[in-house]
């Protein structure tokens, strides 16, 4: 996967994050509490709700620490990037793959430009 692929994939995901946020709200205005209803009914009428609640949350962290690892991959160190909270700390090995993921994704664009150039000074010999 090439580092512009990487970066049209983490577009991808923010698109699907604010779609599956907008769609959280309107399922969450809509619901309104029965106190005559059964409890089976409530948590029926809850699920899509919670399924839609879910998506977004493991989209956001996944996003968010993507971002991070991007970043501390082009060199910004992490008070750059974000001031997370004492209760909501990164995962540091997730962000390892992430930045593992596009290091690879660089090193291969880089040899193939090489490539390419190595090429082009052979058929300008030519």
């Amino acid at each position: 996967m090439t580092t512009k692929e990487l970066r049209k994939a983490q577009g991808v995901l923010a698109a699907q994050i604010k779609t599956q946020h907008k769609a959280f709200k309107e399922l969450h205005r809509a619901y309104k509490y029965d106190p005559k209803e059964s409890f089976s009914q409530r948590i029926a009428r809850l699920e899509p709700i919670y399924k839609t609640m879910h998506g977004w949350w493991k989209n956001r962290d996944e996003f968010r620490h993507r971002h991070i690892g991007y970043s501390l991959a082009r060199g910004r160190t992490m008070e750059q990037i974000e001031k997370p909270s004492e209760n909501h700390k990164p995962d540091a090995k997730l962000i390892e793959v992430y930045k593992a993921e596009y290091e690879k994704a660089r090193e291969e664009g880089r040899l193939a430009h090489e490539a390419r150039q190595t090429a082009a000074a052979v058929c300008a010999r030519a």
